[in-house]
C-alpha cells in the first residue's frame, strides 16, 4: 500500500469514529430531561419551553366556551358547529352567537314602485254635451282643464278648443253597442303649456247600463318630458305608469332616483340617474346609466324586483383587493325600511 493510500485510510477512519461519537452524544435518547420546578398550576397558567430548552412560566388566556340558552355552557370540542347564513352580509355565522353588526353599506332604499303619471283631467266645460257647439269651422265652444300633480300643489293648464290659436279640430261622433264616443282630434298634437306634453285627442264616452247613465272623460297625450316621447291615456284619476320603474335611494345626505323606462314597440330600456338634496325639491337629471357615484364609491344597480320590494346593489369601494388587485366589491339586497 502506498503512503498516500495509508494517509487517506487514516483520515477516513478518524472521520467515521468522530461521526459515531457525535451521534452518541447528541441523540435524543441520550439527552437528559430538564427538571421543571414543581408548581401548583392555577387556572390556565402552564409551563412552556423556550427556544433554548429552558422552562418558562407563562399565562395563556383560553377563549370562553360559547353559551347555550338551554344547556348552559358548551364544552363540546369535537362536534361540528351549527352555522347560519346571513343573506344581507353574504356570510356564515355560528348560530349560538349573535351575528356581528353589519358594516355600513352607504346606501338605503326608500321606495320602489311604478310611478303615477303626473297629468290628470281636472275638468271639462262646454255649452252642449256630448257634442259641443261649433263656433267656426274646426272650432268648438269647449275648454279642457288638465292639471299637473307632480309637485306639492297641482298646476292647471287650459286647452281652448274654440281659440284662434287652436289648430283645426276634427269631431267624430260614433255609437257602437250602446256606447257613444265623441272625439275631438286636433289636426296635429297641441302643446299643453308648461307640462312638457301635447294633446293628441280628447274623448267623451257615454253609456247607459242597468245602474244608470254614465259619462267619462279621457285624453290621449304625448309625454315629451323624458328622453323618449311616450303616449298616455289619462282620465280624472291618476294612471299608473307600468312601463316605468323608479327606485329612490338615500345616503343620509342626498336622495338618488334610479329609473328604468321601457318604450312600447322598442326593446331598449332607458336608464337614468337623478338626485336632489332635499325631499321638497324636484329631482335633477345627473346621467344616463345605472351607477350612483358617491365620493370614491360606486353603487351599481344590478336588479329591481317590485313584487318582492328588493333592489340588488353592488358596491365598488376605493380599496383594492390584495389578491386580485381590483377594487373591492360588496353585493347587498336592499328593501324599504318599514
Amino acid at each position: 500500500m502506498k503512503n498516500s493510500d495509508k494517509l487517506l485510510f487514516v483520515v477516513a477512519l478518524l472521520a467515521c469514529v468522530g461521526g459515531c461519537v457525535a451521534y452518541a452524544l447528541l441523540s435524543p435518547q441520550s439527552a437528559k430531561p430538564n427538571k421543571v420546578t414543581a408548581k401548583t398550576l392555577k387556572g390556565a397558567e402552564i409551563a412552556t419551553w423556550t427556544a433554548n430548552g429552558e422552562p418558562q412560566n407563562a399565562a395563556t388566556v383560553w377563549t370562553a366556551p360559547a353559551p347555550d340558552a338551554v344547556e348552559g355552557w358548551n364544552y363540546d370540542l369535537f362536534s361540528a358547529p351549527e352555522i347560519s347564513w346571513d343573506s344581507k352580509q353574504k356570510k356564515y355565522f355560528a348560530k349560538e352567537l349573535p351575528p356581528p353588526p353589519e358594516e355600513v353599506f352607504g346606501l338605503t332604499l326608500k321606495s320602489l314602485s311604478h310611478p303615477k303619471f303626473r297629468l290628470v283631467i281636472n275638468s271639462y266645460s262646454a255649452g252642449k254635451e256630448p257634442v259641443p257647439e261649433s263656433t267656426a269651422p274646426g272650432r268648438y265652444a269647449a275648454v279642457l282643464n288638465i292639471a299637473d300633480i307632480s309637485g306639492g300643489n297641482p298646476k292647471s293648464k287650459f286647452v281652448n278648443f274654440g281659440s284662434r290659436e287652436m289648430l283645426p279640430i276634427t269631431l267624430d261622433d260614433n255609437t257602437v253597442d250602446g256606447v257613444r264616443v265623441v272625439r275631438l282630434v286636433p289636426e296635429k298634437p297641441v302643446t299643453i303649456e308648461g307640462t312638457g306634453a301635447k294633446l293628441k285627442e280628447f274623448r267623451i264616452t257615454q253609456q247607459m247600463s242597468s245602474s244608470g247613465f254614465s259619462k267619462k272623460y279621457s285624453a290621449v297625450v304625448i309625454d315629451e318630458s323624458g328622453r323618449t316621447p311616450r303616449e298616455f291615456t289619462i282620465g280624472v284619476a291618476p294612471v299608473q305608469d307600468k312601463n316605468r320603474t323608479e327606485a329612490v335611494f338615500t345616503d343620509g345626505v342626498s336622495e338618488w332616483l334610479y329609473s328604468e323606462t321601457r318604450v312600447p314597440g322598442r326593446k331598449d330600456v332607458v336608464r337614468e340617474i337623478a338626485s336632489r338634496s332635499s325631499s321638497s325639491e324636484p329631482f335633477k337629471f345627473v346621467e344616463n346609466g345605472k351607477e350612483i357615484r358617491i365620493g370614491e364609491e360606486v353603487f351599481r344597480i344590478k336588479g329591481l324586483d317590485i313584487s318582492a320590494q328588493e333592489a340588488t346593489i353592488e358596491k365598488q369601494s376605493s380599496e383594492v383587493d390584495k389578491k386580485t388587485k381590483a377594487p373591492k366589491t360588496t353585493e347587498r339586497v336592499l328593501s324599504p325600511e318599514r
